[in-house]
C-alpha cells in the first residue's frame, strides 16, 4: 500500500524518486525507465514536493547525460536543514501574542518571525523593502522547539495600509499569511 494515497499527495513523483533511488543506489538500471514514466505525472502540493521534483529532475537530467553510469550517490550529514521554509507566525515583538499585527508608518516595529529553515542567510523584506535581519536561538537551545526566531524592524512608509513580510533563502521563498498594517 502506497502511504502518498492514504495521505491523497502525487504518489507518482514518490514512486519516481524510489525508482531513482533503486537504479542510483542499487543499480537496477531498468529503473531509470521506470522514474521517467512516473515523473510526467509528477504534481506539487507544498515544498517538499516541490523540492524533491527538483530532485527528480536533476537525477534523471544527470542520467540522459550519463547512461549506463552508476552516479555517486552523498548522504547529507547530520544537521542538515529541510528544503521547506516555511514562516509559521508573525508577532510584534513586546506585544500579546494574540495582538494585531501593526504599527506607525514611521517604521521601528519589532517584528518576531518565527518558521522552520529560516535562518543562515535570509532576507526579508516588509512592504517590498528589504529589511536588516537578526537570527534568535537555534532550535537546538529551544528547549527542542524545531521552529527557529529572526526579528527585523519595519521600515517607514509615506502611507498607512497592509503589505506582505515575505522571507528568501536559497533561492525559495515564504510568503506570512498574516499581512502588517501601518497605521497613523
Amino acid at each position: 500500500m502506497d502511504e502518498g494515497d492514504d495521505q491523497g499527495e502525487a504518489p507518482s513523483l514518490w514512486q519516481a524518486l524510489t525508482a531513482v533511488c533503486a537504479a542510483a543506489i542499487e543499480g537496477d538500471q531498468s529503473q531509470w525507465v521506470v522514474a521517467e514514466d512516473l515523473a510526467e505525472g509528477a504534481t506539487v502540493r507544498d515544498c517538499l514536493d516541490d523540492a524533491a521534483l527538483e530532485l527528480l529532475g536533476d537525477a534523471l537530467t544527470w542520467h540522459r547525460a550519463n547512461a549506463g553510469a552508476t552516479p555517486q550517490v552523498t548522504v547529507p550529514s547530520d544537521g542538515a536543514t529541510t528544503a521547506c521554509m516555511t514562516i509559521e507566525t508573525v508577532s510584534v515583538v513586546g506585544a500579546d501574542p494574540e495582538a494585531e499585527l501593526e504599527g506607525p508608518i514611521a517604521g521601528g516595529t519589532r517584528l518576531r518571525i518565527q518558521g522552520l529553515a529560516i535562518q543562515g542567510g535570509a532576507e526579508v523584506t516588509v512592504g517590498g523593502e528589504p529589511v536588516d535581519v537578526v537570527e534568535g536561538d537555534p532550535p537546538e537551545e529551544n528547549d527542542g522547539d524545531p521552529y527557529e526566531t529572526v526579528e527585523v524592524e519595519t521600515p517607514a512608509v509615506t502611507e498607512p495600509g497592509s503589505v506582505s513580510i515575505v522571507l528568501s533563502k536559497d533561492g525559495r521563498e515564504a510568503v506570512a499569511e498574516q499581512e502588517f498594517t501601518y497605521v497613523p
